[in-house]
C-alpha cells in the first residue's frame, strides 16, 4: 500500500512535509542487493547534504573559518545509518557498506534498518528537512502456533517512508526504493493475504476432505457391517477434525518455507529439501484426489 500525503509542517519554517510510504513486496535479497541499495541511497544521501550546504547563509558576526567548520560538521551529520540486528541480540551498525559486507555468513538477520536521520539527529537534536527510512523485516511465524488467527495477514513491518520539504527529493528517492524493490519482488504476496486460508479451506479443502471421508466411509461400512451408527458419526467427525488441522499446519509451514522476505547468502536459508518436500506433498494429494475421481 502507498501513501502519498502532508506529514505536517516543518519547525523551523512553517513548510508543508510531503510523506511518501509503502509496504515492501515478498522479496528475496542477497548481501550484493544490500550493498547496491545503500550505495544507491548514500548518494541521495550527500546530494541532499550538499543541496542543504548550498542553503546555508552565513551570519554577519561568524568568521569564514567557524562558517567553513560549521558547513563541515553539517556536512558529516549526513550520514547514512544501517543496523542488521540478529535473532540472537546481537547488533551489526554503522554508516559505512562494510558493516553489511563485513556481517558473517551464518548469522541469523532478523531486521535491516537503513535512515539518514540518526547521525544528523544524534548531533543537532533535530531531524533533517528531508529524510527517509528502511526498515526490513524477517522475521516468521512458527509454525505451530494456533494462537495466531490464520485468516489474518503474516505479521511483517517491512516499509520504507520518505518525509521533506523538498517534493523533488522526496519523488525521487520513493521511485529509486519503488524501482530496486519491486525489482526483487517475489509472487508470494497472495500467500501471505488476508482470507487466503479460509478462501482455499472453502474451495478446495472442504471438497477434498468430504471426498476423503466419504471413502472412509464406505470402507468402514463393508469392513464393519454391525458398527453402531453414532460410533460412525464419532469416527468421521474426528477424522473431519485432524484433516483440517492437518490442513492448517500445512498452511503453516507453507508460509514458513516461502516467507515474505528473505535473505539469499546470510543466514540459513529454507532449503531446498522442504520446499521439495512440499512439491511432492502437494502433488501427492492432486494425484491422489484425481486419480480417486476416475476410478
Amino acid at each position: 500500500m502507498v501513501t502519498d500525503q502532508p506529514a505536517g509542517t516543518s519547525p523551523t519554517l512553517g513548510a508543508i512535509l510531503l510523506s511518501r510510504s509503502e509496504k515492501i513486496p515478498a522479496s528475496e535479497f542477497s548481501r550484493n542487493d544490500l550493498c547496491r541499495l545503500f550505495d544507491q541511497l548514500e548518494a541521495k544521501v550527500q546530494e541532499e547534504a550538499n543541496n542543504r550546504i548550498l542553503d546555508l547563509v552565513k551570519p554577519f558576526d561568524t568568521s569564514d573559518a567557524d562558517f567553513n567548520s560549521f558547513k563541515q560538521s553539517v556536512r558529516d551529520a549526513y550520514k547514512l545509518s544501517v543496523a542488521l540486528r540478529s535473532k540472537d541480540g546481537e547488533t551489526f551498525a554503522g554508516t559505512a557498506r562494510n558493516v553489511i559486507e563485513s556481517v558473517p555468513s551464518d548469522t541469523k538477520i532478523s531486521t535491516i534498518d537503513l535512515d539518514c536521520f540518526s547521525t544528523f539527529q544524534a548531533r543537532f537534536n533535530v531531524v533533517p528537512k528531508n529524510w527517509f527510512r528502511v526498515h526490513l523485516d524477517f522475521t516468521k511465524p512458527p509454525i505451530f502456533d494456533f494462537t495466531n488467527p490464520v485468516s489474518q495477514p503474516t505479521p511483517n513491518a517491512s516499509v520504507f517512508e520518505i518525509v521533506g520539504e523538498d517534493d523533488t527529493w522526496v519523488r525521487a528517492v520513493y521511485d529509486q526504493l519503488h524501482t530496486f524493490f519491486f525489482s526483487k519482488k517475489k509472487g508470494r504476496n497472495w500467500l501471505h493475504a488476508r482470507n487466503i486460508y479460509d478462501l482455499f479451506l472453502l474451495i478446495a479443502v472442504i471438497p477434498i476432505i468430504i471426498f476423503i471421508l466419504l471413502n472412509l466411509s464406505k470402507v468402514n461400512q463393508a469392513r464393519f457391517l454391525d458398527t453402531p451408527f453414532l460410533l460412525d458419526v464419532a469416527v468421521i467427525a474426528y477424522a473431519f477434525l485432524l484433516l483440517v488441522t492437518a490442513y492448517r499446519f500445512s498452511f503453516a509451514y507453507t508460509k514458513w518455507i516461502f516467507p515474505l522476505l528473505e535473505l539469499s547468502d546470510i543466514g540459513p536459508r529454507v532449503s531446498r529439501g522442504h520446499r521439495n518436500f512440499w512439491y511432492l506433498l502437494v502433488t501427492g494429494i492432486l494425484a491422489g484426489v484425481i486419480g480417486g475421481l476416475f476410478i
